[in-house]
């Protein structure tokens, strides 16, 4: 029952994150920031109908895409 909050508190902090670095001044954290999430929103629609996550190919890359959202603003 705990893994609900977590997700809802990783999910809360990866907005917050995009936020934030789509404020910054620097291009390239900007660009980089809309392309992580552009790559994270189109693994998330494929996966509504498939199962997308499950190869370790994809969720790899979607971690990796996540932590460019999450980590913090250069």
């Amino acid at each position: 029952m705990i893994f609900i909050p977590v997700v809802l508190w990783m999910i809360f902090v990866l907005v917050r994150q995009t936020r934030t670095k789509l404020n910054a001044p620097s291009r390239l954290v900007r660009g980089t920031t809309l392309r992580a999430l552009g790559g994270i929103t189109a693994i998330i629609i494929h996966s509504i109908g498939d199962f997308n996550l499950h190869l370790p190919a994809t969720a790899l890359i979607f971690t990796l895409l996540a932590a460019i959202l999450a980590g913090p603003t250069p």
